[in-house]
């Protein structure tokens, strides 16, 4: 009867281990405030707990590409499912490799899962926009704000990016009415997108790139430009746009020195993609 019992309650001990949820983590906070390291460190730990944890493996898998770990990063993802969270992880990880049509896809699918969910309607969005299809990015984009400023600065400010992106090249891309409609708001966008959330490197190289890029008559100024250019790719160094933007800034501010450096840096990072290194063709330090 002894060995019976001892034999019950080592199953119970695997079943509750089995079954047991998963950790009360804010895994967002550490994704927030760039801060990689620190959510792989949450990460592991719930898995220490709960090795089946989804939501953990997906967060474990921004963490690992976010410090240039790609490989680890598919395997975290591969380890995910095909949950909600899952979905959301793959398409960042799409969406931060340049694989477009595929984040679309996996925000879409999550997006089925919960309709509200402002993970997903910012990554359509992001992804729109980076696909070129400006005109309905800002429609998305202007759809999402409420709900993105309503879940918290970091989010309103991700999708005021995305506002502002899609704003400028409809400016730039557009006929004349468009010019003078869209193109004066760029910059107000952009700033609001930094003042709400500094930490957000995609607002910070935004408004580095409008410097950068903008006629001076709507505020360009590529001085202006570096500053913001800089905190972007402190805080997201394997983020191949921000690095290819930053790479730019240094060009045009004739700092050709610092450019060939973090363009060989470039090339040894992101060797193998090739959305990445098409980025920087037209690049000559």
């Amino acid at each position: 009867m002894l060995k019976s019992t001892s034999c019950l309650l080592i199953l119970g001990a695997v079943a509750c281990f089995s079954a047991r949820p998963a950790l009360a983590v804010d895994y967002e906070a550490p994704f927030r405030d760039n801060a990689p390291a620190l959510l792989q460190h949450d990460a592991q730990a719930a898995l220490k707990a709960n090795p089946k944890d989804a939501a953990a493996w997906a967060w474990m898998a921004r963490a690992l590409y976010e410090q240039g770990q790609f490989d680890a990063a598919q395997y975290a993802l591969n380890k995910a499912g095909n949950g909600r969270e899952a979905l959301l992880a793959r398409g960042d990880y799409a969406l931060f490799v340049g694989e477009f049509p595929a984040a679309i896809d996996y925000y879409t699918q999550a997006q089925k899962l919960a309709k509200d969910d402002v993970n997903a309607a910012w990554g359509i969005a992001a992804a729109t926009l980076r696909s070129n299809q400006y005109d309905k990015a800002y429609e998305l984009a202007k759809a999402a704000l409420p709900a993105a400023t309503k879940a918290g600065p970091f989010w309103q400010s991700r999708v005021l990016v995305v506002l502002g992106g899609a704003q400028g090249l409809k400016a730039n891309l557009g006929n004349l009415m468009e010019k003078i409609h869209y193109g004066p708001g760029v910059k107000g966008t952009l700033e609001q997108a930094v003042s709400v959330y500094p930490r957000n490197a995609d607002a910070q190289m935004a408004l580095g790139r409008f410097y950068l890029e903008a006629p001076g008559v709507i505020g360009g100024d590529p001085a202006k430009s570096l500053p913001y250019l800089e905190k972007a790719v402190g805080m997201q160094p394997y983020d191949y746009e921000i690095v290819a933007w930053y790479i730019r800034g240094l060009v045009a501010n004739h700092q050709n020195a610092k450019a060939r450096e973090a363009l060989a840096d470039y090339h040894k990072k992101f060797l193998r993609e090739p959305e990445a290194l098409r980025e920087v063709t037209n690049i000559h330090a």
